[in-house]
């Protein structure tokens, strides 16, 4: 008996998340965001009529990517937005779990959020930017919460603490910084979390 019409495969979820793994890296690397739907089936090892099938269009493509990316970080998350400990331990915990997120693939799915279009750029910040704000919020709403930080604007003092160290990033890795102006960063993170402290103190 044939297939209903309209009924997938069932092998077609595990397909696709086959096709997003090695799409994934061509899109995380430093010409991803330039490479064609073309080049991209390419990379697949499938023709465009094949990607075609599963995503729709290059935009569609690039969406799903995010999305996995996302969801692959969603026990990650969870976990940055406890807040468990003294301010000191628990934020210097958030400073190396974002370093070592970026040194794996946050670092590079920033990279390209930044090269997509004005109809991307709202998924990426959706989909990327957003949730590891929002985490991070959490925990720093927890210690305000808790006494340990001064209350106030959580938003705002959650980007004063992420930003800087963010920026550091990008300088050492995006822009090269790290062979033509390198930067001891945790001797930095000390120093930014020593003086995030003391302006928070409550």
């Amino acid at each position: 008996m044939g297939r209903p019409k309209g009924r997938r495969n069932e092998d077609y979820g595990a397909s696709r998340d086959d096709l997003l793994q090695r799409v994934e890296a061509e899109l995380l690397a430093p010409r991803g965001a330039r490479l064609s739907f073309r080049a991209l089936a390419r990379a697949a090892d499938v023709t465009p009529p094949t990607l075609r099938h599963y995503f729709g269009t290059h935009d569609g493509l690039i969406l799903a990517v995010l999305e996995r990316l996302r969801a692959s970080w969603s026990a990650e998350l969870r976990a940055l937005a406890r807040c468990e400990g003294p301010p000191e331990e628990s934020l210097a915990e958030v400073i190396a779990v974002l370093c070592r997120a970026w040194g794996e693939r946050l670092g590079a799915a920033h990279e390209l959020g930044l090269r997509l279009g004005p109809q991307l750029s709202p998924r990426f910040l959706e989909e990327i930017l957003e949730p590891w704000l929002q985490a991070v919020e959490a925990r720093v709403a927890g210690h305000m919460a808790a006494g340990a930080l001064r209350r106030g604007d959580v938003r705002h003092a959650t980007l004063s603490f992420v930003g800087p160290v963010v920026f550091a990033l990008v300088h050492q890795t995006a822009l090269g910084g790290a062979r033509s102006r390198p930067l001891d960063l945790d001797r930095f993170a000390e120093d930014h979390l020593r003086a995030f402290l003391a302006a928070h103190a409550p």
